[in-house]
């Protein structure tokens, strides 16, 4: 009896995987091309090599020109900015851009002193976020000086945390909206008391306020004095003293 021929039921992958093995090559090839093309085009081109270096502030000698001929991709943003915090440590924002094809930009927002306290003889300037900046720096003589309570601490690039402080500042805030900076010549904001804060003028009488709302009380003050309910205003000494009532009035005592 003959022999039945057995079934081959093995299968060849070869047959399927043979063409895929040979479009994945094809496809790595092609990318391999555009890549290489790419890399030349982007990274190589001398298009992309930083040739200006913008920034509002000064930088240290030699920062500028280090960047110059690098492929702007290559450069850290990051980098940058890590120095420049060391350069500015008081500075309220920095912003490093790419700007393509090959300018680097630089902004540097700098805190301003508004205010500046005394402590144990030493003086600290503070912007108008009560950040404290660099102790004893020289200061434009407009600068006021406010007194805070002994408690209130104070640390270099630290906020000022004090309802005191946050008080002074709004006052300061509607003295300048209003003019009357242009107006008289003041001393000091007294922020110790704390349910009243005092305005001196220099050689002249103290202001008290009681309560907030500060520049409408003192757009009513402006307003007051084109007419005659201040008309004893200059005659008022070093002694005297106006004050600022929560309800909006104001009195004063020669």
């Amino acid at each position: 009896m003959a022999k039945r021929k057995r079934r081959n039921n093995s299968f060849d992958w070869r047959k399927i995987l043979s063409p895929l093995l040979k479009g994945g090559l094809l496809v790595a090839i092609v990318l391999a091309v555009l890549g290489g093309i790419i890399y030349v085009a982007v990274f190589k081109n001398p298009v992309f090599n930083v040739k200006k270096v913008l920034s509002n502030q000064p930088l240290p000698p030699g920062m500028r020109s280090s960047f110059y001929g690098i492929n702007i991709f290559f450069i850290s943003l990051r980098s940058i900015y890590v120095k420049l915090r060391d350069i500015y440590p008081y500075a309220k924002d920095i912003r490093v851009l790419k700007r393509l094809p090959s300018t680097i930009e630089i902004t540097v927002q700098r805190r301003h002193p508004v205010l500046f306290t005394r402590r144990n003889g030493v003086i600290y300037p503070i912007d108008e976020d009560g950040v404290v900046l660099e102790a004893n720096a020289s200061l434009p003589r407009e600068i006021l000086e406010v007194y805070l309570p002994r408690d209130v601490e104070i640390r270099e690039g630290e906020a000022i945390k004090s309802e005191s402080l946050y008080l002074a500042l709004d006052l300061l805030s509607a003295l300048k909206k209003l003019g009357l900076l242009d107006v008289f010549e003041f001393d000091y904001i007294d922020a110790i008391q704390p349910f009243e804060l005092r305005l001196r003028i220099k050689n002249g009488p103290l202001w008290k306020f009681r309560g907030g709302h500060y520049e409408e009380k003192l757009s009513v003050f402006k307003k007051r004095l084109m007419s005659s309910f201040l008309d004893e205003l200059p005659h008022l000494t070093k002694n005297s003293y106006l004050l600022f009532l929560e309800d909006g009035t104001i009195t004063f005592n020669p």
